[in-house]
């Protein structure tokens, strides 16, 4: 099915602060989690996978309400029962279950869409599993990574902080903290759900937790990769580096942590809205706009620039001709007008 991965989760408990405070990074624009001065983690199909090792096939998952399919199917894997059992009853299910046929399947299925894939806060399972259960022969053949940050992306830009794989979230932020330096024993598994223990997990979160705010994260560094988009977001402060030595110079002395990060997001982003603008600006106006070949680029950027310059000037001059006629020109005609006139006059 794609799954095993989820046989052997070594956190079984979720970082519920750091989840917290992580999930309103969100950023819906970007796709991504902005950590306040610290960089850019994106959420992809990718990091999906490399995280919980869910299948990323090429299927689309069937996700939705479908009453008579319900019916169906419940009758027949929850006989005399409810079509929406309690995700406790479910677990007991697959626990207690003989054999690995098709139902066993479709029972796991239900339960780890219930429990980690997709979970509500509700106490039960969702109806709406059930038309994936089709495609249980083919279950590995589901983008269930697609899935899930596609969730992820809707519930978060709408603010719905505990829908979605909260897993993958606390996950994808302690896999992208440099932690090399730290003595932790991680191990070398494929996915970071079989890596990272839940000691682990609270030891890092311990270390990255504000001195002076428990509800806020974001002491620890990143690692590089995900640096380089806050480096260039930084550039009008000199970097990171230059950004702390700017908001420490500036931060007043009685600042909480919280309104700190609070400002220093709103001051990131400006920053990083202010870079794009600056940059399009400076592409627009170093933009050439010669269509010869390249083998003249030279030549062609000095007849841009002399066009450029020409073209104005040549409008000064059209408007310093169009200004000498309407001076000079009444005088030439009132000249005109004595020397006619003396031609004219009788002799004396």
């Amino acid at each position: 099915m794609g799954q095993g991965s989820f046989l052997d989760i070594k956190c079984e408990q979720l970082h519920n602060l750091l989840i917290s405070w992580f999930v309103q990074c969100y950023q819906p624009a970007r796709r991504a989690f902005v950590v306040p001065c610290r960089g850019v983690i994106p959420l992809t199909e990718e990091s999906v996978h490399i995280m919980t090792g869910l299948p990323r096939g090429q299927s689309k998952v069937k996700y939705y309400v479908d009453y008579k399919l319900e019916a169906e199917i419940a009758a027949r894997i929850f006989p005399g029962g409810s079509s929406r059992p309690k995700v406790s009853k479910l677990a007991r299910m697959v626990e207690q279950y003989q054999g690995a046929d098709d139902t066993f399947k479709e029972l796991w299925m239900l339960f780890i869409m219930s429990t980690v894939v997709a979970p509500t806060t509700d106490t039960k399972m969702s109806n709406r599993c059930y038309p994936m259960l089709l495609d249980i022969p083919r279950a590995n053949e589901l983008n269930l990574c697609k899935f899930v940050a596609d969730e992820l992306h809707e519930h978060l830009s709408n603010q719905k902080y505990t829908r979605g794989c909260l897993l993958y979230c606390m996950l994808r932020y302690f896999d992208a903290l440099q932690t090399d330096h730290l003595e932790l024993e991680i191990g070398n598994a494929r996915f970071a759900i079989n890596a990272w223990s839940k000691l682990a997990v609270d030891c890092v979160g311990a270390l990255d937790v504000q001195e002076y705010d428990t509800t806020t994260f974001g002491t620890l560094e990143l690692k590089e990769e995900y640096k380089e988009a806050v480096a260039r977001e930084m550039g009008l402060f000199g970097g990171p580096e230059g950004f702390d030595s700017w908001r420490k110079l500036n931060t007043h002395p009685t600042c909480t942590q919280k309104q700190r990060v609070k400002a220093f997001t709103i001051i990131q982003t400006f920053s990083s809205k202010l870079n794009i603008l600056l940059s399009s600006l400076v592409q627009g106006l170093t933009e050439s706009s010669d269509t010869e070949s390249s083998e003249n680029d030279g030549d062609s950027y000095n007849e841009d620039v002399e066009t450029e310059l020409s073209e104005p000037e040549a409008q000064q001059n059209d408007g310093n001709v169009n200004a000498e006629e309407q001076i000079v020109s009444p005088v030439v005609d009132k000249t005109k007008k004595v020397r006619q006139d003396k031609r004219t006059s009788p002799a004396k």
